[in-house]
Parts: structure tokens; C-alpha cells; sequence
């Protein structure tokens, strides 16, 4: 027996790609978004879609994280941003555990420190946009698979 492989937290990319070859079968690869794609293999949703020749949008307002997605997803929209219901910004936090990481207000963080003993390292300004106006941005007029991992 061989073992499936899969890149998402739970094999839940194997139970996506086995539904759309079954409910879509001999059809063209599909269009994918995926908001909180943090990587673009590690705990992904969307890496064995990738690989099967589907294109999408990869959105992470993770500072950096779009690098390894332009290395390794050339070919899809990569965008390094919130999503949030209008644009602006808001304050991103990075602390010394990575799954505490992201848009949390200050009294969030005290609770966060106070009653998980983790402490922050910084904090940055991140864009925000509307996801609609994201992929309308981005030309994108169907999607076929939305991946939503987000806090």
C-alpha cells in the first residue's frame, strides 16, 4: 500500500483533490485562493492542488512569507497583506512562539503574555484590503477552491 501524501495539517488537501477529480473528472486544473496560506508546502491547503497544475491566489500578511511563495509559485498571484473588511493597516505581532503570530490588538497581546507566558519580539504595520477587492485586482473572476485559514 502506498502512502498518500499530503502537505495540509490534516490531509484535508488529499479529501479536497479526490473530490474535484471525482465530482470534475477529465476537466481542466482549477483556480484556488488561499487566505493564511503562511507557507507554501508546510500545513498548506492548496501545495497538492499546486502540483496538480491548479493556479491561484496565495494571500499571507505574514512579513516575508510571500518569499518562499514566489520561489516556489511563480506563476500565481502571491500577495503579502491583511484581509479586512475596508483598506488600511493594522499592527501585526510577532512573538517567540509563531502560532501566538499575528493581527491582535494590545489588549489581546497583554492577555496573550499574561496568560500564556509569551512575550512579544516586534511588531509592524501590515496593509489590509478587502478580499474582493484583492482578486478583483488580481483578474481573478472564478475560484474554484477558498481556502480561509485565518484568527
Amino acid at each position: 500500500m502506498t502512502q498518500q501524501t499530503y502537505y495540509s495539517a490534516e490531509g484535508e488537501d488529499v479529501l479536497v483533490s479526490k473530490l474535484f477529480d471525482r465530482m470534475f473528472p477529465g476537466t481542466c486544473p482549477g483556480v484556488y485562493v488561499d487566505v493564511g496560506a503562511y507557507d507554501p508546502y508546510r500545513n498548506s491547503n492548496t501545495a497538492l492542488l499546486h502540483e496538480k497544475g491548479w493556479r491561484g491566489v496565495n494571500i499571507d500578511c505574514r512579513p516575508g512569507s510571500m518569499d518562499a511563495f514566489e520561489r516556489a509559485r511563480p506563476f500565481d498571484v502571491n500577495l503579502e497583506v491583511a484581509v479586512g473588511l475596508a483598506s488600511g493597516t493594522a499592527t501585526y505581532w510577532t512573538f517567540d512562539r509563531d502560532e501566538l503570530n499575528g493581527l491582535h490588538t494590545e489588549a489581546e497581546v497583554d492577555r496573550l503574555c499574561r496568560e500564556r507566558g509569551a512575550y512579544t519580539v516586534s511588531k509592524c504595520a501590515v496593509p489590509v484590503e478587502p478580499l474582493g477587492d484583492l482578486l478583483h485586482s488580481a483578474l481573478v473572476t472564478g475560484v474554484d477552491f477558498l481556502s480561509l485559514d485565518v484568527e
